[in-house]
C-alpha cells in the first residue's frame, strides 16, 4: 500500500500488472534501504543524503517518488559545491529537472573561474566528450 500511495509507477507495476513482488535491478542496496527508511517516515537522515544522494535522486526520479525527488533536490542543490557542480548538472538535464538546472548554471556563472581549474572539470569535459563519440 505504501509503494502505491508514494509512487505512480510502482502503483502501475502492483496494480495494473498485477505484480506482487517488484525486483529492483541495477539499485544499490543503500539506496533500497534508505527509500525504505523514507516510505516509513517521509524523511531521510542527512549522514543517508551524503552518501547516497545522486543515486536516491536518480531512483526517486525513476520512479517518479515527488517527496523524495524534492528532499534529494533540496539537498543536492544546498550541498552544491566547485566539486560537484558539473555532475550534478548533467544529472539534472539528464532527468529534465529544469529548476535545478538553473540554480546549478547560475553556481556555475558565479564560480566559472574557480571551477575550470578544477580536476573534476577537465575530468567531466574528457568523459563527456568521450561519451558523444
Amino acid at each position: 500500500i505504501l509503494l502505491c500511495a508514494r509512487s505512480p509507477v510502482f502503483r502501475g507495476l502492483i496494480e495494473n500488472a498485477g505484480l506482487t513482488q517488484i525486483e529492483l535491478v541495477n539499485v544499490d542496496q543503500k539506496v533500497v534501504d534508505v527509500f525504505v527508511k523514507y516510505l516509513n517516515t517521509d524523511e531521510c537522515d542527512e549522514a543517508d543524503l551524503e552518501t547516497t544522494g545522486l543515486k536516491l535522486f536518480e531512483f526517486a526520479t525513476n520512479y517518479e517518488i515527488a517527496g523524495l525527488m524534492e528532499i534529494c533536490e533540496l539537498y543536492l542543490s544546498r550541498s552544491l559545491n566547485t566539486h560537484n557542480a558539473m555532475e550534478r548538472l548533467l544529472l539534472a538535464h539528464n532527468v529534465s529537472k529544469h529548476g535545478m538546472k538553473s540554480t546549478i548554471i547560475k553556481f556555475l556563472i558565479d564560480n566559472g573561474t574557480e571551477i575550470i581549474c578544477k580536476q573534476e572539470f577537465i575530468k567531466f569535459i574528457w568523459r563527456t566528450n568521450s561519451n558523444s563519440n
